[in-house]
Order: C-alpha cells, then sequence, then structure tokens
C-alpha cells in the first residue's frame, strides 16, 4: 500500500544519503589533515612570512617574495575554505539523514497505527459474528422449541377432539351449528391488530420466531365470544407446552376448523361445553407469556396453522406493527 511504498522509499533515501555522509566525512577528514599539516608546517619552520620579506636583497626580488608569500596565504585560505564547506556540507548531510529517519519512522509509527486499526476492526468484526452465530443458535434453539411445542400443542388438540368426537358417537350428540360465517371474537371497537400471522420479533422475547395467530389490542375484561360454534375441547391454563398461552379455550367446529383463544383473564366455558356461535367464552387478560392484555387468536384447519385474517376479508383492521 501507500505506506510500505512510503518507507521503501525513506529505506532507499536513508541508504543513498548514508553513503553520501560517509563520503563527505571523508572528504572533510582528508580536507582536516591538509589543514593539520599547515598547522604543523607553520609550528615547526624555522622562516616566517616576515623573515622572507624582510631578507629581501632588492625591491625585485622583495616583488617576488611577496608574490610568493600571497600564494602560500591564498592556499592557506583555500584550505582553511575547503576543510569550512566539508564540514558544512557533512552538517547538511546529516541533517537531512535525520529528517529521512525521522519521516521514515513517522512512516512506520502510522503502519503500526493502521495495522492496529485494521485488527480492531477485524476483532470488532469477530465480535459482531460471534454474536450473530450466537443469535443464529440462539433463534434455532427457539424455533426448536416453538416446533416442538406446536407439535405437542396440536397433538393434544387432535387427540382432545378424537376422544370428544367418540363420545359424541357413542351418546349420538350432534355439535351445534357453526353459525352463519365467521364472527369476529371481539366486539366491533376492538379491530387494531398488534401482531400478525407468520415470523415476527417477538415483543417479550425480542427474538424472531413464528406468531401462530394474530394479537388483537383490548382492555382487560373485554368479552371474548365463539367465533363458530362447536365444542369445547380444551378450557385451561396454559403448562408445559402450553404455558405462554396462560388462560385458554380451544373450539372444535366439526369441519376440520378449530379457534383458539389466548391470554384470557378468565375462561366462561369448561371442557366438553357445547357453544353457539357468539356466545361469551371468557375475557381478555394478559396471563402467560405477554407484553399487555389482548387476544391471541388462531385458527387451525385440519391440525394446519392458517392466518386468522384470512376469514374476515371484509373488516377493516388498523394494523399497529411494521412487518
Amino acid at each position: 500500500d501507500s505506506i510500505n511504498a512510503q518507507i521503501s522509499y525513506y529505506d532507499g533515501e536513508i541508504a543513498r544519503k548514508e553513503a553520501e555522509r560517509r563520503e563527505a566525512e571523508a572528504k572533510e577528514q582528508a580536507q582536516y589533515e591538509r589543514f593539520c599539516e599547515r598547522v604543523r608546517a607553520m609550528e615547526e619552520g624555522t622562516v616566517s612570512y616576515w623573515s622572507i620579506l624582510f631578507n629581501a636583497e632588492d625591491f625585485s626580488d622583495l616583488l617576488d617574495r611577496l608574490a610568493d608569500v600571497d600564494a602560500v596565504m591564498d592556499y592557506d585560505n583555500q584550505v582553511m575554505e575547503e576543510l569550512t564547506a566539508a564540514r558544512q556540507e557533512l552538517e547538511r548531510l546529516q541533517a537531512e539523514l535525520e529528517s529521512a529517519r525521522a519521516e521514515e519512522q513517522a512512516a512506520r509509527e502510522q503502519q503500526e497505527a493502521k495495522r492496529a486499526e485494521q485488527q480492531a476492526k477485524v476483532a470488532q468484526a469477530q465480535k459482531l459474528l460471534d454474536q450473530i452465530n450466537a443469535d443464529v443458535a440462539e433463534v434455532n434453539r427457539q424455533l426448536d422449541t416453538e416446533n416442538a411445542e406446536w407439535a405437542a400443542i396440536g397433538a393434544d388438540i387432535a387427540r382432545k377432539q378424537k376422544e370428544l368426537e367418540e363420545q359424541r358417537k357413542q351418546n349420538n350428540v350432534q355439535l351445534p351449528p357453526t353459525g352463519d360465517g365467521w364472527l369476529w371474537p371481539l366486539p366491533a371497537s376492538n379491530l387494531k391488530l398488534t401482531s400478525a400471522f407468520g415470523y415476527r420479533m417477538h415483543p417479550v422475547d425480542h427474538v424472531p420466531n413464528s406468531h401462530t395467530g394474530i394479537d388483537v389490542a383490548a382492555s382487560t375484561g373485554v368479552p371474548i365470544y365463539a367465533a363458530r360454534g362447536g365444542q369445547v375441547i380444551m378450557s385451561e391454563y396454559g403448562a408445559g407446552a402450553n404455558w405462554s398461552y396462560g388462560n385458554f379455550v380451544v373450539i372444535d367446529h366439526g369441519d376440520g376448523t378449530t379457534t383458539l383463544y389466548a391470554h384470557m383473564s378468565s375462561r366462561a366455558v369448561s371442557e366438553g361445553q357445547m357453544v353457539s356461535q357468539g356466545q361469551t367464552i371468557g375475557a381478555v387478560g394478559d396471563t402467560g407469556n405477554t407484553s399487555g392484555p389482548h387476544l391471541h387468536y388462531e385458527v387451525r384447519r385440519n391440525g394446519q396453522r392458517t392466518d386468522p385474517e384470512a376469514y374476515y376479508p371484509n373488516l377493516p383492521f388498523i394494523r399497529a406493527y411494521n412487518w
């Protein structure tokens, strides 16, 4: 990536400037040695510039000697200037080298910070994935539990249906008329649906689940009516697989359909009782696994759960859910 490219560039710059610095150090050392030679020559010499000039034999000789002294002084000045320039070049290269090293260090720190950030993101993603996997496992567990409960409830209903049907045959008893169509099981003012049939987010457990009926908002104590005539095959407070229903009633209508009414505050009918369409069978409540008072209403046909809304195509339902 770009940071690795920067680090590679700075590595090359550092290597190049290291070579330039070594070359500059060698030049500076050579100039310094020349300078030292001139100092030693001046310190060990027995003749000074002034003695050279004062020992001139005539004016012409003085001019010649003066030219020689100027040449020597120019050479000495050149040695000093070259030594100063070599040292300045060495200082410049040293500063550039330190700057390149600092920039490389900054790039490495940036790379390390980016690596740490990426590792943190990977860890966060892994944590999220682990949570998702745990949630999926929990949902699957819940679904397995619900499927087992639904199977048990269905088996209970089928068993009760068979038992009561055999009793009716033995006693030559007929079911009451189912009535005219399907009657809404609550007063006409209670048409607000708070949960639909099918998959949803459970309002209490806050995990996805398959809703086996519909939930209808109503205050505690509002009467619940039999949607059709038939025989009560279950009237009890849920236990075991049925625990979440609280007080509930199941009615067999004799044509392969059954209706279930759950979370009642009270039940007004008992198992085996014949009921007519519109008869009060209980009152709305919040018993069992609920988030507040309402009617949980189910319709089963030949043992299979169906959407209760489908039986009331002309009712103006108010849907207070967003799925």
